[in-house]
């Protein structure tokens, strides 16, 4: 018994020098490679093979490369001179990497090379690689600045997400385009040049940038995605040009720096929510734009929006924006102030029509208004009265009167069915003849405009 625990009490310890002195070399496709003490080298001629990452924790991920087992021994990796291409996911989660030499054989970088290299501070992409994968440098945070060669023609999606360090960029005339959300949350980037041959700002390509300050959009431009500047907030200038059609859901939400924009009169669509939250305080719609999307500029500090003559779609009146023959109140200005009466032509108030405009006081709804949309008078904070003509209650949609305090008058043969309708019983409701002690709040008392889409 004693000789047969010996025996076991030796292999186990076998076993445990074995697992614990795993391998620090082998072949990986054609390649061979190594590890001493810090460094990765790789050997050989071809391509370093694709592979796959597994998840070591909730945050983080490590490749399925055989080097995978000493991850975080390695800071420095060197790769021969005879290596064709860099495989999907093959240095994941190399969290200690610091430094590495890519040679000028080397034509491709894969999916997810660099993935959480975060301590990975500088690369030199050589002249001879001609494509980038998706996500090659995903959350290198470490990454202070980079430069593309001109062979490449595309940064692919996701290329550049999270390199919060990356404060500078150098793109090549040679790339034709730069995919979605390639530069999101790269929070030190103050300033860009986008490459002229670039015809479309894909989706969130620069979301999160928060110190980006300026951007000139190429001539050829004629899109500039949803999300494309989503919470750039030190954004001040952004150079529109003529080539532009579309300006994208969201574009440029957040942009709370943005005190001015011209928008040129080749645009046609302007997306929901496409300037909300920026610091603009007037804007002038070209008669070219024919579709303006839910609370375009909601959330900013208009006090004014003003609409070309000659556009067909949409006009202006004292600043309010309305479809072309007034009979649809699309936007109040958020920040003008006082009294309002609606025209009598209208007969509809929009979606969100008035959302947020705190330092409105008093409105007049005329006897022409059937519908009011949803969320019309949403937290209108500064509302101290309603006087509503219409004879007939309106039926209102969700939250149309949300956080809102005023008084409500209507015509006296009226007021019987108002106190009915359950829709309009959150307001104390009078008859226009009578005159109650109403206050006015102070601007202090309004509270602020939201700061992200959440609220709108």
């Amino acid at each position: 018994m004693k000789n047969f625990f010996v025996l076991f009490c030796g292999c186990l310890m076998c076993v445990t020098a074995i697992t614990g002195c795993a391998s620090k070399s082998g072949t990986a496709g054609n390649l061979s490679w190594k590890i001493v003490k810090d460094t990765l080298t790789i050997s050989g001629t071809g391509a370093i093979p694709d592979y796959s990452y597994s998840p070591i924790s909730h945050f983080y991920n490590v490749t399925t490369a055989p080097w995978g087992k000493h991850i975080k021994l390695i800071t420095t990796i060197v790769i021969a001179d005879s290596v064709t291409s860099i495989g999907e996911a093959a240095f994941v989660g190399c969290r200690n990497l610091m430094s590495i030499v890519i040679p000028n054989s080397v034509t491709k970088i894969g999916n997810h090379v660099f993935y959480q290299c975060e301590n990975l501070t500088t690369v030199t992409i050589p002249k001879s690689v001609m494509e980038i994968g998706e996500y090659a440098f995903w959350e290198c945070s470490g990454l202070s600045s980079i430069t593309i060669p001109n062979s490449v023609t595309e940064i692919r999606n996701y290329t550049f997400w999270q390199c919060s360090s990356l404060a500078s960029v150098t793109i090549p005339n040679s790339v034709t385009k730069i995919g979605e959300d390639a530069f999101e949350n790269c929070h030190s980037l103050t300033s860009i040049t986008i490459p002229k041959s670039i015809t479309k700002i894909e989706k969130g390509v620069f979301d999160g940038c928060q110190r980006l300050t300026s951007v000139i959009i190429p001539k050829l431009v004629t899109e500039i995605g949803a999300y494309a500047f989503w919470d750039c907030r030190s954004l001040k200038s952004v150079t529109i040009p003529s080539s532009v059609r579309i300006i994208g859901d969201y574009a440029f939400h957040g942009c709370d720096s943005l005190a001015s924009v011209n928008i040129p009169n080749s645009v046609k669509e302007i997306g929901a929510y496409a300037f909300t939250c920026c610091s603009l305080t007037s804007i002038t719609i070209p008669s070219s734009v024919t579709v303006i999307g839910k609370s375009a500029f909601a959330g900013s500090s208009l006090t004014s929006i003003n609409v070309a003559e000659n556009n067909k779609a949409y006009s202006s009146e004292d600043g309010v924006l309305f479809n072309k023959d007034k009979t649809s109140l699309i936007q109040f200005p958020e920040s003008k102030r006082g009294e309002y009466i609606i025209p009598n032509s209208v007969t509809e108030i929009g979606e969100c029509a008035f959302r947020y405009c705190k330092r409105l006081t008093s409105l007049t709804i005329p006897n022409s208004v059937t519908t009011i949309g949803e969320k019309a008078f949403d937290s209108c904070r500064g509302l101290t009265e309603i006087i509503n003509e219409a004879t007939v209650p309106q039926k209102i949609k969700y939250e149309v009167l949300f956080d809102v305090n005023a008084a409500l008058f209507v015509p006296a043969d009226a007021l019987s069915a108002y106190l009915a309708a359950a829709e309009w019983q959150d307001l104390d409701i009078y008859a226009i003849t009578e005159n109650p002690d109403i206050q006015i709040p102070e601007d202090d008392e309004l509270g602020n405009v939201p700061e992200n889409e959440d609220d709108l």
